[in-house]
């Protein structure tokens, strides 16, 4: 089972940051966990800086940083967790995200779920360059939660499996089941069953088939013997199909609350299939996210304590 030592909390605009911000910190408190805030104000654009002043700036982006920490200071009254650590910087909010992750080590960093209709640029950048595992938040009024861990059926990807497995059994409740889904194909079959070279019999095929799930079958109950917490206890769902089309209709079917997924696989093929999946789904469901990277995954991006890629005059830690 996954443990957090530092959270970082990352608020969105025009989204219900109070609730998704009692969620992150119920979690840090749970695993005795430091919750920091960081908060972004937009830089301006370069032309912008050509028709105005440094002073006119200053003066605007106090008023916005007064602004930004009532409104965090409200989230934060309502989500129990005043004594959380705030900042507010200057900049790209992916960016500043970013270089805040890759300066200091937190084990994860929160946010709420966009709306179904907004921007979604700041997540998919987190989902795709974050050292440490991204949670989209999507606050649910249920009182239980049903944790649903979606893995891929390549064994070079046990390490990847074992994490996101682990983050499942940390985010499920005390003694609940965690379910488990997997997404196989047989490949080529469409081929299979089409071409005049090939000319496979339906018995065959389904022979095939058969042992394709079987193997699936037996490589999955393999992984949870060997890698899963003792305590937990998990339910299997073999699904026969797309893992970007079963992974939502399996997030249906069981109510689930919470969704562990990988973004990023270390071979082949599948790691691109893995990727693309993860923001496909993310697109179709309306539940938390947990997305999780391979053990040792390294940011894309590089940062330095005065790096210029996040821009602007005022930084400011509350």
């Amino acid at each position: 089972m996954s443990t957090f030592g530092k959270v970082l909390f990352v608020p969105l605009a025009d989204v219900d940051n109070a609730a998704a911000m009692a969620a992150a910190h119920l979690l840090a408190t749970k695993h005795g966990a430091v919750m920091d805030v960081l908060a972004t104000i937009d830089a301006p654009s370069r032309m912008q800086e050509l028709i105005h002043d440094r002073d006119y700036f200053e003066e605007v982006q106090r008023d916005q940083t007064q602004s930004l920490q009532e409104e965090i200071a409200r989230w934060s009254r309502a989500a129990g967790c005043s004594g959380a650590a705030v900042s507010i910087e200057v900049g790209n909010p992916a960016l500043v995200a970013l270089r805040r992750l890759h300066l200091e080590c937190y084990d994860l960093v929160a946010l709420p779920a966009g709306s179904p209709h907004g921007n979604h640029a700041l997540e998919r950048r987190l989902l795709r360059k974050s050292p440490a595992p991204v949670w989209l938040i999507h606050p649910t009024g249920s009182s239980t939660q049903r944790v649903l861990a979606a893995v891929d059926p390549n064994p070079a990807e046990e390490e990847l499996n074992r994490q996101i497995l682990e983050m499942a059994a940390t985010f499920a409740p005390a003694g609940a089941v965690v379910d488990v889904v997997t997404a196989w194909q047989l490949y080529g079959e469409q081929t299979l069953r089409e071409s005049a070279f090939w000319r496979a019999r339906r018995g065959e095929i389904d022979q095939m088939l058969a042992a394709e799930e079987r193997g699936v079958r037996l490589f999955l109950e393999d992984l949870l013997d060997k890698r899963r917490p003792s305590e937990t206890k998990w339910a299997i769902h073999l699904q026969r199909g797309e893992a970007a089309e079963i992974i939502p209709s399996t997030i249906r079917e069981l109510g689930a609350d919470t969704l562990v997924i990988g973004t990023v696989a270390r071979s082949g093929i599948s790691g691109l299939v893995m990727g693309n999946t993860a923001e496909r789904v993310l697109d179709t469901v309306s539940v938390s996210v947990v997305a999780v990277k391979p053990p040792g995954f390294p940011s894309p991006l590089r940062f330095s304590e005065a790096d210029g890629l996040v821009s602007g005059w005022l930084t400011t830690p509350l």
